[in-house]
């Protein structure tokens, strides 16, 4: 019997999403529509609201807390899992958790999942993988594999990341990374390899964001370009390439929200290369307080995690949240609420925003299609708030903020 398959955007069977949903509705969301490039300015920013900088965090955390961070970025590429070169004893990552509104493993677009320390397993190899399977899910072309062992096929190169099509592995369980290529899978279908510098993240403990981002090579719909793939894209080749960020995990405190701000669309890139911007926390409504640093093409702003008060109530993560400004175009505001469904949506907002830990802020996609309910929600412009701590290694608190 076929395990009922869904991801985001199909019609699928949501109920604990609705319970959720209606659990946390007195922290009503809402998010605006903005294209920065339009000229579309704010009848209401004439005068602007009162703003100060904030407060820094706390110390730096010690080598407890580290990890592994995937981003998908990619206006098109598949959600997908990841197979690193230099580890092909490794299975796919990340391993067992599945996407937002989706029972699926892998990475959605417009998405992040935390999968754990790598440095911690290069000692550690999967030892009690599968051997592999018959092979009997469809190939991109519609076709069937008729089952039997795999070839020998091409190793890995350990200068590179493999970007798998998660729909291609869900019949390949527990495959190591060395065996997939065996498989009758199809580089620029089934799969994508992008050369990397894997650095220290099998080797020194700390925290990185692995971001996936510009777009593969691609001649049919949708028309893309260097605004929304960013720059060297063609449509011959592509430029699908993946951004190494160290994150710095800090001592928070109960009543402090404490975050930076990462841009990783191409999209918003463009537009802050072009004009003044800047991010800011608050009530939407009334009072926001800006980051102490204008958002960064290139690097994490501001330098140290920047601490934010908010009330903490129920109603709070309705009123509250992020804007992001871009010369005299209209801002782009999103509340707590809103950040953490699309963050992390079978969590609440009580108990995600008191998780012990600092938050990385990411802007991802296009600004142009913010607010456009015909497209898929991971490909518009949105903030994700992402813990830079993983949830799992946090004990109860992270168990909690996961129910």
């Amino acid at each position: 019997m076929r395990e009922w398959i869904h991801r985001r955007g199909a019609t699928v069977r949501r109920a604990v999403a609705v319970a959720l949903a209606a659990a946390a509705a007195p922290a009503c969301a809402s998010m605006t529509s903005a294209s920065f490039l339009a000229g579309e300015t704010d009848p209401t920013s004439a005068t602007p609201p009162p703003r100060a900088s904030g407060d820094g965090a706390g110390a730096t955390l010690g080598a407890d807390s580290d990890g592994v961070i995937l981003v998908h970025a990619s206006p098109n590429l598949p959600p997908f899992r990841v197979c690193f070169g230099n580890r092909p004893d490794l299975v796919p990552e990340p391993r067992t958790k599945v996407m937002p509104q989706s029972n699926v493993v892998g990475v959605e677009v417009g998405t992040a999942v935390h999968v754990g320390a790598m440095h911690a397993r290069i000692n550690s190899p999967v030892t009690d993988a599968a051997p592999p399977p018959v092979f009997d899910a469809g190939p991109s072309d519609g076709a069937t594999f008729e089952g039997g062992r795999p070839e020998a096929g091409t190793a890995l190169d350990a200068q590179r990341i493999y970007l798998f099509d998660e729909a291609r592995l869900r019949n390949l369980k527990d495959v190591l990374c060395r065996d997939l290529l065996k498989y009758p899978l199809v580089e620029g279908k089934d799969y994508w390899q992008v050369t990397w510098n894997a650095g220290g993240v099998f080797l020194q403990p700390a925290v990185y964001l692995l971001s996936v981002e510009g777009c593969h090579a691609e001649t049919g719909p949708p028309k893309l370009d260097t605004r929304v793939c960013g720059a060297g894209f063609t449509a011959a080749t592509g430029n699908l390439r993946v951004t190494t960020f160290t994150l710095t995990p800090v001592q928070t405190r109960p009543d402090k929200l404490a975050a930076q701000v990462l841009v990783l669309s191409d999209a918003v890139r463009d537009a802050i290369g072009k004009a003044k911007s800047k991010v800011e926390f608050g009530e939407l409504a009334n009072k926001l307080q800006a980051f102490s640093a204008e958002p960064s093409r290139t690097q994490i702003t501001p330098p140290q995690p920047q601490e934010f008060s908010f009330p903490g109530t129920v109603d709070s993560y309705g009123t509250h949240g992020f804007a992001l400004t871009v010369g005299a175009a209209k801002p782009f505001t999103q509340t707590l609420a809103e950040t953490q469904r699309l963050t992390a949506p079978l969590s609440l907002p009580q108990a995600f925003y008191r998780l012990p830990s600092n938050f990385v802020l990411l802007v991802l996609g296009d600004d142009t299609l913010a607010g456009r309910k015909d497209v898929d929600p991971g490909l518009a412009l949105h903030f994700l708030t992402i813990p830079v701590r993983d949830p799992d290694s946090l004990g109860d608190a992270g168990t909690d903020a996961e129910r």
